[in-house]
This record gives C-alpha cells, sequence and structure tokens, in this order.
C-alpha cells in the first residue's frame, strides 16, 4: 500500500473519529444516523480498510454501521482484560521457565 493512501485511510478514520465525538450519542439524531451510515459506505464501498476503521473508531459506532457486533466485541474485550490481569498478576514467564540449578547433583566430598 503506497504512504499516499496510508496516510489517506488515517485522516478519513480520524475525521470520523472526530465527528463520534461532535455528534450526540441519541439514536434519534440525524447527525448520528447519517454519520453511521457514512461508516457503513465507507466500510462497503472499500474507501477504508475495516481493519483500520475497527482499530480507530468507537466500538458501538461500529456495531451500528454493521462493522462488528457489540456483544462479540464485548466477549472479546472481557477476555483480553482477564488475561492480562492474570499474566500481570503471575510471576514472569522467563523466570518461571529458566532452567534452575537446584536439580543438579551436589559435588561429592
Amino acid at each position: 500500500m503506497h504512504r499516499q493512501t496510508k496516510e489517506f485511510h488515517t485522516v478519513l478514520t480520524d475525521v470520523l473519529w472526530l465527528l463520534t465525538i461532535e455528534t450526540p450519542d441519541a439514536d434519534t439524531a440525524p447527525k448520528r444516523k447519517r454519520l453511521v451510515d457514512l461508516v457503513r459506505r465507507i466500510h462497503t464501498g472499500g474507501a477504508v480498510p475495516g481493519a483500520v476503521l475497527k482499530e480507530r473508531l468507537d466500538p458501538t459506532l461500529m456495531a451500528k454501521a454493521g462493522l462488528i457486533s457489540l456483544s462479540h466485541f464485548r466477549t472479546r474485550a472481557v477476555r483480553l482484560h482477564t488475561r492480562e490481569l492474570y499474566v500481570a498478576a503471575s510471576p514472569s514467564r522467563s523466570r518461571s521457565h529458566r532452567c534452575s540449578d537446584s536439580w543438579l547433583p551436589l559435588p561429592r566430598a
């Protein structure tokens, strides 16, 4: 992918993100509905790859635009946070998998 294309994807996604913040979150608001429709069209038209939109936009907006399933997203987020919690609380993997000298036989005197 060309550098200019990546920059276009980034700039357009950032503009969509800014519009998300500036637009009220009510489902009945016409501006919000137009934003959802715009995101859907940008995604289906291939103007910006779904991966770029998914990493930057609000999950609720993406779900309304049909990019993701909100329940699936929340389930994955909970699993990820739980995994991070247990990894942070457990001893370091490098330390737990390191060879210990305790198994070596003691030298005879």
